[in-house]
């Protein structure tokens, strides 16, 4: 039996659900902290794809929509294309939780299925944490995170 390989990370957000849900499918919004690449969704539902594209239009990460349920939960397969070695790798998946807690709501984003994409595995684990404190800032204040690079 293979080993579970996945990523946990949270962060707790001074905002309501519905502010970080908008900020996580809002393409004008993610170019604001996920590596200024800008979400767009076929239809944001399950069955649908996404990508996040960046500003000259390559996708750097497709995949489909599995779950939908706003503001709580979005689950999405997770296909990296930024190179020839990630890009060979099966998808893997990303799910996204908002649980509100009084005046902050607690965001988990869990990466798993990972066990047959060990380039995916190793290069999300510092990218993840990055996202997450750029979309908490993002929400928080509407500065957007430092270009990476």
């Amino acid at each position: 039996m293979t080993a579970d390989k996945r990523h946990v990370f949270q962060v707790e957000i001074a905002a309501t659900p519905e502010q970080i849900w908008e900020a996580m499918v809002n393409p004008e919004q993610t170019t604001g902290y996920f590596h200024e690449t800008a979400f767009t969704a076929t239809e944001l539902r399950p069955g649908g794809s996404y990508s996040y594209r960046s500003g000259d239009g390559v996708s750097v990460l497709t995949g489909e929509i599995l779950e939908v349920d706003p503001p709580r939960r979005l689950v999405t397969t997770f296909s990296a294309q930024w190179d020839d070695g990630i890009r060979a790798e099966p998808p893997s998946r990303v799910t996204w939780e908002i649980e509100e807690r009084g005046d902050l709501c607690l965001v988990t984003v869990l990466h798993d299925q990972l066990e047959r994409s060990p380039i995916t595995y190793e290069s999300v684990v510092g990218g993840w944490p990055d996202i997450l404190v750029g979309l908490k800032n993002f929400v928080e204040t509407g500065v957007p995170a430092p270009a990476v690079g």
